[in-house]
């Protein structure tokens, strides 16, 4: 007598899984390159290669007059908090978004791009949109990545002291 039911070879699903994930993987590094994406990626690109763009770590540097920024153990705290916030396994946008609700101005954002960087190696950003691990779900979505962008932008550029 044959066997009743759905008879699944194991390797049917172990190429499938695969190829799955090949899929996504390839979307998010089209994504990454700028060739594909939302409203949000293409924002990030367009962010990630101007060299006024407030994510920059040089962007409080470079600043006319003094300013007013958060002081250094408040930027290692933002800093962590966002670090934590994006794992392999859920990403915080809560805590991501408390963070950047916080700063008040550009010049801010830039100095905490720049303690993000000595503390992690990573840009700020990319790190945002591509997460802590390279599976390819991790980081923010795109419109959070636009929300998140376009609240920057309408920060002033500095406060001055």
């Amino acid at each position: 007598m044959a066997k009743k039911g759905i008879d699944i070879n194991p390797n049917t699903v172990i190429i499938a899984g695969t190829a799955v994930f090949g899929l996504i993987l390839a979307r998010k590094i089209l994504i990454s390159a700028g060739l594909l994406g939302g409203p949000g990626a293409n924002r990030v690109q367009q962010q990630l290669t101007n060299p006024e763009s407030p994510w920059k770590p040089t962007f409080w540097k470079n600043r006319t007059v003094a300013a007013i920024l958060i002081r250094r153990a408040e930027a290692e705290s933002y800093a962590k908090k966002i670090y934590d916030a994006l794992n392999w396994y859920a990403d915080d946008t809560a805590a991501v978004n408390g963070v950047f609700t916080a700063l008040k101005t550009q010049s801010q954002v830039s100095f905490l791009a720049d303690v993000f960087f000595q503390l992690y190696n990573q840009d700020l950003l990319t790190y945002l949109q591509e997460g802590s691990d390279t599976f390819p779900w991790n980081g923010l979505s795109d419109d959070e990545l636009l929300k998140l962008t376009n609240l920057v932008d309408r920060l002033p550029k500095y406060m001055p002291r």
